[in-house]
């Protein structure tokens, strides 16, 4: 019988010719949580959301903008329909000049009646802004407009509003004051002008007596299909108020109804939306938030209440807390591992508060599938903000656990895995290091001077490394303080979250690392090269893997895995904001891949020394051997990995033999 199988060689170069590539892809796989799935997944976000929907580019369904804390603007596209909207982020167009300030609060308005939305954008710290829509309704583009918006005078943390409302054909102006004197009070600028050139004169601060406390955030909405519009304003608390107007669309006359419509209560600061999202003919709410909890919404999204009444009679249900992202509540520190040993990878991630949430993988290998399945996994409630790193310390064939957690002080503790490799269960076993005053960081294990043992890294707030030698064995493990800053980095204010990671193939441990600065600077995840050996390291840096803008990324948390089973580690971040960010790594030009068809029950490979080449690399995954009509029948070798420096033996032939038995 004729076998044929396939052996992958990779030929290994030095590095700072080329480039290692992940690309950032907004929805690799499905991630469900509470029963429904999040339009993107891990994508991005973070706390204090504000939105508004409208159809931006004229196709006859509704997209979505989304402004965030520290300048951030999002655009999502609805690339579905209107019965079911699938939103996908595109380039906003869309620079804030102010950018830095929290809670950018964004909303569509055609305020120069030319048939196409432009949109407002009210800061923080007291501004709005006007760009004005000059593409036109199918290819919109926006620029910043000279108006005497800029010069309007609003308090901190307002909410816009355009709405008619004495029914003059023009829209008027609405903002929601945050704090202050005239905090959860709302602003009322009518427009003198006209629907082509709008002018906003000041009426009142304090319009129909409504004041909600704190952060008002109005909406206006004929929720009762009367042919007028009521009046809901988000708040402080988290709840909703209602007012109904029980006037008319001209005079409008706002009745107190509820401060509790519907009892939703997304946490805190409130704001919501209506729109028919489903096209059915009534409209549904999104309430944005900045904080919450796993009862209902986690923090810094938008949740989801489906209008399951009427459009006169409206019965609101909710359906997600989490309807765009997976955000973990201002932080997130994942771990990729396969935790109970059914040969694929599940999710941990660290949050505040010290909970450790749970995501099975309940797909395949090559499609994961992650379900959220646990707020608290086996009940470790790890004070503060844990981040996690796994490894075999006590040589037993299961996963033992070291946390670092931070806060006023900052803890490594070491968790002992006294379950099974199926079945595990942590129980704490000791601390191991102690900082009262290092900032947060993050911490990992891996066996730097290849003696069998797990070593300890640590990153502090300081932009140090610090290094524990495992003067133990492999099977009582006893970390010693060894060397404070590892990589000698300058002594600044700047988290470091180590991950190691042979991510070039060359049989010694790398270092990927996430360094993370303040709110107003860039933060990076960096490739430190281990130019060394598996014995004796010696790190440089060699490549920024990623770079996140100020304001974008805050104090990133890698980890990499082999996610998708294609040979290579893929990596998700996680950030001080709560983003879940997920970058899948490319054809690496670091470990060029050349395939072989061979046919024979006894293969000799020949091959001459190629120029520049340090090392080959023999692969050999599942290799099944095929019937003369392709039909697979058995795999022959387990997933393993096999090399040999052949560029250590200078010129000449080189001979890798594998020998197939079977029938």
């Amino acid at each position: 019988m004729i076998l044929i199988f396939f052996i992958l060689i990779s030929l290994a170069y030095p590095l700072f010719a080329q480039e290692i590539q992940f690309q950032q892809e907004q929805h690799p796989f499905p991630v469900t949580f509470y029963g429904v799935e999040p339009q993107l997944g891990f994508t991005a976000a973070n706390s204090y959301y504000h939105h508004d929907f409208g159809d931006l580019d004229n196709d006859e369904d509704l997209d979505l903008i989304v402004g965030a804390d520290f300048g951030r603007e999002y655009y999502f596209e609805n690339i579905g329909t209107e019965q079911q909207p699938i939103f996908q982020i595109v380039e906003t167009q869309i620079v804030v000049p102010f950018s830095g300030y929290i809670c950018q609060a964004p909303t569509f308005c055609d305020i120069d009646n030319d048939n196409d939305f432009d949109i407002f954008i009210v800061g923080f710290d007291g501004y709005i802004i006007y760009f004005e829509n000059i593409g036109g309704s199918n290819s919109p583009d926006f620029i910043l407009a000279d108006s005497s918006f800029e010069d309007i005078d609003i308090i901190e943390g307002c909410v816009s509003e355009f709405f008619d409302i004495d029914n003059d054909g023009d829209f008027d102006l609405f903002l929601g004051g945050g704090y202050g004197p005239y905090g959860g009070k709302i602003y009322y600028y009518e427009n003198v002008g006209s629907p082509f050139n709008p002018d906003m004169e000041y009426v009142t601060s304090y319009f129909d007596s409504i004041d909600v406390g704190k952060n008002a955030a109005p909406e206006f909405c004929d929720i009762d299909g009367d042919g007028d519009y009521d009046l809901f304003v988000g708040c402080e608390d988290g709840t909703v108020w209602y007012y109904e107007n029980i006037g008319d669309s001209v005079n409008y006359d706002f009745e107190y109804v509820t401060n509790n419509y519907f009892n939703i209560d997304i946490g805190r600061m409130s704001v919501p939306r209506f729109c028919d999202i489903e096209a059915d003919g009534d409209f549904d709410l999104f309430v944005a938030n900045e904080s919450g909890g796993f009862t209902n919404a986690l923090e810094g999204d938008i949740a989801f209440y489906e209008n399951i009444g009427s459009q006169t009679d409206p019965v609101f249900d909710f359906v997600t807390g989490q309807y765009l992202f997976m955000d973990m509540s201002c932080t997130a520190s994942p771990y990729a591992i396969d935790i109970d040993d059914d040969g694929i990878l599940e999710l941990l991630v660290g949050i505040i508060g010290g909970p450790i949430v749970y995501f099975e993988n309940e797909g395949t290998q090559t499609d994961p599938y992650f379900i959220f399945t646990d707020s608290s996994f086996l009940n470790l409630n790890i004070t503060y903000s844990p981040v996690l790193s796994f490894g075999d310390l006590d040589a037993d064939g299961d996963w033992d656990m070291v946390v670092y957690r931070g806060g006023f002080s900052d803890f490594v503790d070491m968790y002992e895995n006294t379950g099974t490799s199926s079945n595990p269960c942590f129980e704490f076993n000791c601390n191991i290091a102690y900082g009262s005053n290092w900032l947060g960081g993050g911490v990992d294990l891996c066996d730097i001077d290849s003696d069998g043992d797990l070593d300890l890294f640590i990153g502090d707030g300081y932009n140090r490394v610090q290094y524990w030698e495992n003067i133990g064995d492999p099977y009582q493990p006893r970390f010693e303080f060894h060397i404070e800053n590892y990589l000698n980095q300058p002594y600044i204010t700047g988290s470091m979250y180590p991950r190691f990671n042979d991510i070039d193939n060359d049989g010694d441990y790398d270092l990927i690392m996430g360094h993370g600065y303040s709110s107003g600077s860039s933060n990076h995840i960096i490739f430190w090269q281990n130019i060394g050996n598996p014995n004796i390291a010696n790190f440089v840096i060699a490549d920024t893997i990623a770079t996140f803008p100020p304001a974008t990324v805050l104090s990133p948390r890698p980890c990499l895995d082999d996610i998708d089973y294609d040979g290579d580690d893929d990596m998700f971040v996680g950030d001080g904001g709560g983003a879940m960010l997920f970058y899948r790594n490319l054809e690496n030009p670091l470990q060029p891949t050349v395939t072989i068809s061979i046919q024979g029950s006894d293969v000799i490979l020949t091959w001459s020394q190629v120029a520049n080449a340090v090392e080959y690399r023999i692969f050999y995954q599942n290799i099944p051997y095929f019937t003369p009509s392709g039909t697979p029948q058995v795999t022959v070798f387990p997933p393993d990995t096999s090399w040999t420096d052949f560029g250590a033996l200078g010129e000449g032939k080189r001979y890798y033999r594998m020998v197939v038995e079977g029938e």
